[in-house]
C-alpha cells in the first residue's frame, strides 16, 4: 500500500471507517482520510500513486470522487480520465 496520510492518533481513532477512502477488509487498516475538504483534496492527489493493478485503488477512487463532489470540488481532468480507465467493475 502507498504512504498513509497522518492524522494525530486521537483524531484518527475518533473517525469512522466511512471517513476513509479505503479500509482493508482483513486488517481494518484505513487509508486516505476523506472526512474534510483538505484531506479529500490530498486523497485525489495520493490515489494516482497507487498501482492500477490494485483493486483497492478503484474502490477508493470512487469514494474520493463522490466525496469531492460533496465538497463541490473541481475534479482534475487527469482524475476524471483515470476514473474511466477502471480495468474491472467495482460495485
Amino acid at each position: 500500500m502507498p504512504i498513509r496520510m497522518r492524522i494525530p492518533y486521537e483524531g484518527r481513532e475518533k473517525l469512522p471507517d466511512s471517513a476513509y477512502a479505503y479500509v482493508e477488509p482483513n486488517t481494518k487498516k484505513r487509508y486516505l482520510p476523506i472526512h474534510d475538504a483538505n484531506h479529500t483534496r490530498m486523497a485525489l492527489i495520493a490515489i494516482t500513486s497507487w498501482s492500477d493493478k490494485d483493486p483497492a485503488k478503484w474502490i477508493a477512487l470512487k469514494k474520493i470522487i463522490r466525496r469531492a463532489k460533496d465538497f463541490k470540488m473541481e475534479i482534475p481532468d487527469s482524475i476524471k480520465k483515470l476514473s474511466h480507465e477502471e480495468p474491472w467493475s467495482v460495485s
